[in-house]
């Protein structure tokens, strides 16, 4: 893949930011936020942390630099600061068995399988790896035009796992996937078995000629499966901005075009995966629970921040976007009920909310390409 691709999900992130800057400092929240959860500290300082829903397919979540995207890139940059090189792998299963990855389990299990194989014979202890379920759109190249309804996403079934670690330059790549590549392989074939001694069982008691067609159909997409017919690629980037492009692209969303099916085989699945850092060993920069309160931290006065429970939006709800002068964050200073009365002036917005008066409208292209 070329490296303007990256670029161009760098500018989107960009945009996207923007975008959402724009709509909370305005007060005009997405209607897919079930709410707020509203901190405060010992000095009486009341702030608001918005929630979203998160969903892939959701028209605001699944923007690039959407609040969850930046959250996935801070967290996934704050695990890779010190990595020198980083390395980028790509393993994208043929078209011809994608059907039969339509599975969370079988899902779950490949990527587990392949972490360890990649631990065991790659010494590859510590990276990050996730799923992109649909590629980008044929017509418009991921731009967005009419018949992707401006996402930029296909609507075909194209899972592909990608992985980051950290490693550099590799004289010989086809011989270093080689072994990669034959495991996968044998995967695949064995996973295919599993489908031919089902047709082999049911015809053992009733022949039917329809499932020794698909019996036949499965025969050869298996003989089809070889190392060599495999897509495994592999490169590496080796400065700081050429990371962080990689990293947002990888945590991108492309499930952004809504399928019922693939919403039910989806549910539930943990599709961003961590793995070889133990639990607290990088601290989490992005974490607002452990945030102290940016205007006592102006006064030399460290008050952390209290959450509470998510709350809903409710009339005379009152926000405004501010920047501390000490850490650059940003941050939503919110005052409810009758503390609201007095908002004139002060660059308070009232917060926006019509969940319950529109309904959201998803991204719906009617798709039968699974």
């Amino acid at each position: 893949m070329e490296n303007t691709t990256y670029d161009l999900i760098s500018t989107s992130y960009q945009k996207g930011k923007l975008y959402f800057n724009n709509r909370i400092k305005s007060g005009n929240i997405p209607i897919c936020s079930a709410g707020y959860v509203k901190g405060s500290c010992k000095g009486g300082h009341q702030f608001a942390s918005i929630q979203f829903c998160g969903k892939e397919y959701c028209p605001d979540c699944s923007k690039d630099g959407s609040p969850i995207h930046q959250r996935r890139v801070a967290k996934w940059s704050e695990k890779t600061k010190d990595y020198g090189n980083m390395g980028y792998l790509v393993v994208t299963i043929p078209d011809y068995i994608r059907p039969f990855m339509f599975s969370r389990f079988i899902l779950r299990d490949f990527r587990q399988k392949l972490l360890r194989k990649l631990k065991e014979d790659y010494k590859i202890d510590k990276g990050l790896c996730r799923y992109h379920w649909f590629g980008d759109c044929a017509n418009c190249s991921g731009s967005g035009c009419l018949s992707c309804n401006d996402t930029g996403s296909g609507d075909f079934w194209h899972p592909h796992l990608n992985i980051l670690f950290e490693s550099g330059y590799i004289k010989d790549v086809e011989q270093w996937l080689l072994p990669l590549k034959k495991w996968i392989s044998q995967y695949l074939k064995k996973m295919m078995m599993v489908q031919i001694d089902s047709c082999t069982r049911f015809l053992k008691y009733d022949f039917d000629g329809e499932i020794l067609v698909q019996m036949d159909d499965l025969i050869n997409r298996k003989n089809q499966i070889s190392p060599e017919s495999l897509v495994v690629d592999y490169s590496y980037v080796n400065t700081d901005a050429k990371k962080m492009n990689r990293i947002k692209y990888v945590t991108r969303s492309t499930f952004r075009i809504y399928n019922v099916d693939v919403k039910k085989e989806l549910y539930n699945f943990r599709n961003s995966v961590v793995f070889g850092w133990k639990k607290g060993e990088v601290q989490e920069s992005f974490d607002d629970t452990s945030q102290n309160c940016p205007i006592c931290e102006q006064n030399g006065i460290m008050h952390q921040i209290k959450w509470n429970i998510l709350q809903k939006i409710k009339p005379n709800t009152y926000i405004k976007n501010e920047k501390s002068t000490g850490t650059g964050r940003n941050y939503i200073r919110i005052i409810t009920g009758t503390d609201a009365d007095n908002t004139n002036g002060s660059g308070y917005v009232p917060l926006l909310h019509n969940r319950s008066a529109k309904k959201i409208q998803w991204n719906k292209v009617i798709s039968n390409n699974i």
